[in-house]
């Protein structure tokens, strides 16, 4: 049985003038963590993804972490901080 942490499963969003950016941590279909990086163009149809797969949550955590911090150092402002999925009551 595959075990799934939704609670930990995170997206964020970051725009400058007309380019965005977003970040995922989540597990894939068979539980693997992966980190999963897409930018593009507001006004064009240019855009690019990356995905890390990962041996751990640490490591998915740590990848977002240096991701989110070169966000900043770029310019970039996040948009919103937000959980992808909520664990069922």
């Amino acid at each position: 049985m595959i075990a799934y942490d939704h609670v930990a499963w995170k997206r964020h969003e970051w725009r400058r003038g007309d380019r965005w950016y977003s970040l995922e941590v989540r597990q894939d279909l068979f539980g693997t963590w992966v980190v999963i990086a897409a930018w593009g163009g507001l006004r064009s149809r240019i855009k690019g993804q990356k995905e890390w797969r990962c041996g751990s949550k640490k490591e998915a955590e740590e990848i977002a972490s240096n991701l989110r911090k070169h966000r900043s150092e770029r310019g970039y402002e996040e948009e919103s901080l937000r959980c992808v999925a909520t664990p069922e009551n």
